[in-house]
Formats: structure tokens, C-alpha cells, sequence
């Protein structure tokens, strides 16, 4: 099937969405650039606030109009259902059952339509078939979810609890995108200063771990909750003495 996938958000999400289409690359599906190439869209969603949210249901809208089958999938479906349903998508995808997305599609392309696959623990994102978005610069993600429960966040409802991959996987993957050619590892998830906190990790280990990789290229630590950076500060700014580490700190 030639499918169109258009993916919104946060690097995490671009992430999400470089591996969609990797998966759907290696069951032999043809990922296009535009809609009018494809036989199925797919919509990769944000709904980190509420104005992305209405613009995701109006995008939803837009593709509808099309007149070809959409999958949804990412963040808005575990956070808004009904109002995703509302709009009679063929299938349904969530950001914890990516790895069905080739099923999805499958199923849509014979034909099926209110297809629901939203079940399922978020897998190890690190090593997992991968259409980067640039020749150059790498999205690793490193975790998923978080360990707070703020009021006003609505992704903690998509994301869930914090999952903290291996470091030996985030290693491999940084190892895999230096020898594609990639000179850019970005370093992502919901809070990177959390990375490992419930699996006895932390994430100045794992940076000491990735800049022995072999290879010329740059780190670059995505975003980090205050709460969680605070504790690590003299490790976390040990660890940036490397000239492999970008001197960034992004905190909201």
C-alpha cells in the first residue's frame, strides 16, 4: 500500500513517527510525501495543549475530505477517544501500540474500517526498522512517560508511567545512527531527567556511556523537568564536559 504519514509534535513524537514508517517500510509498504500519492493517510498526533488539539481534529477533518482511508495515531486517541471516534477515522492507533500500525493498514487496505488498536505496553523505541527524517541528525529516545502527575498535562495520559530503556539499546541505536552517517544524536523523551530513576539508572551514566561510541558527532539532551534535574546537576554537568555533549539544558 502507498501510505502518506504525516506525523506532529515534539521530537519524541517525530521519533514515533520515523519508526511508523520504518515498520511500515519493512512489511513492504510505500511511505509518499503527499496525499494525493497515497492510498491511506496516517496521522501521527499531538494534543500537548488544547489548541493542538482542536487543530489535530481539524487536520483530521481536512484528510477526511480526501475521501481515502485515515489511521490516527499518537498521542490524541488515549486522550480524547470520543472525540477522535466522532470523526470516523478507519482505524484507531495509540503511541503505546505502534508496532500495529502495519496491521492497521493492512487491515484498512482490505477493506475493514473502525479498526481500534490502542492496547499494549510502549515497546523499547531504541533499534526498532527507522526512516530517518534527516540525513544528519538522529532522534534516540531514551524513555517513555514520566513520573509526575501534573493536573494540566494531558500527555502523562498518553505517555503513561516513565519506562526507561536499556542503556545498552540507547548505546547500540547511537552506534547504528553514527555509522549510517548521522553527525546529531538528539537525546528525547517526555523528561530526560528522569531517564532510569525507576530502574536504579540516571541519565549522566548513560551520556558517559554514548560519547564513548565511536565516531565524530554532537549530543544533544532534549527537555528535563526541574524537579528531576536538580538532583543530578554535578553528575549531569560532569558529564557535559565532554566535547561530544552540546552545553544546552532545556527546561521549561
Amino acid at each position: 500500500m502507498r501510505v502518506y504519514l504525516e506525523t506532529h509534535g515534539c521530537t519524541a513524537n517525530k521519533g514515533d513517527g520515523e519508526i511508523l514508517a520504518g515498520l511500515l517500510s519493512r512489511e513492504g509498504h510505500l511511505v509518499v510525501r503527499k496525499p494525493e500519492e497515497a492510498e491511506i493517510l496516517l496521522l501521527n498526533t499531538c494534543v500537548v495543549k488544547g489548541e493542538t488539539r482542536k487543530r489535530m481534529l481539524r487536520r483530521m477533518e481536512e484528510l477526511a475530505r480526501t475521501g481515502k482511508p485515515l489511521v490516527v495515531a499518537g498521542c490524541l486517541p488515549l486522550v480524547d477517544l470520543p472525540s477522535v471516534r466522532e470523526r470516523e477515522p478507519a482505524a484507531v492507533l495509540s503511541c503505546r501500540s505502534l508496532l500495529s500500525v502495519a496491521e492497521a493498514v493492512e487491515r484498512v487496505g482490505r477493506g475493514e474500517r473502525g479498526i481500534l488498536l490502542l492496547d499494549g505496553r510502549a515497546p523499547e523505541k531504541t533499534c526498532l526498522p527507522r526512516l530517518r527524517s534527516s540525513p544528519v541528525s538522529a532522534i534516540v529516545q531514551i524513555a517513555e512517560g514520566c513520573l509526575s502527575s501534573c493536573t494540566f498535562c494531558s500527555v502523562r495520559l498518553a505517555r503513561g508511567r516513565l519506562r526507561s530503556f536499556s542503556p545498552e539499546g540507547v548505546v547500540e541505536e547511537v552506534r547504528r545512527a553514527v555509522g549510517e552517517g548521522c553527525r546529531e544524536i538528539l537525546l528525547t523523551s517526555q523528561d530526560n531527567a528522569a531517564y532510569g530513576r525507576e530502574r536504579g539508572w540516571d541519565l549522566p551514566s548513560l551520556l558517559r556511556r554514548v560519547v564513548e561510541v565511536e565516531g565524530r558527532f554532537r549530543v544533544r539532551v532534549g527537555m528535563m523537568n526541574p524537579e528531576n534535574v536538580l538532583p543530578l546537576l554535578p553528575d549531569l554537568l560532569e558529564a557535559y564536559r565532554s566535547e561530544k555533549v552540546y552545553r544546552f539544558l532545556h527546561l521549561p
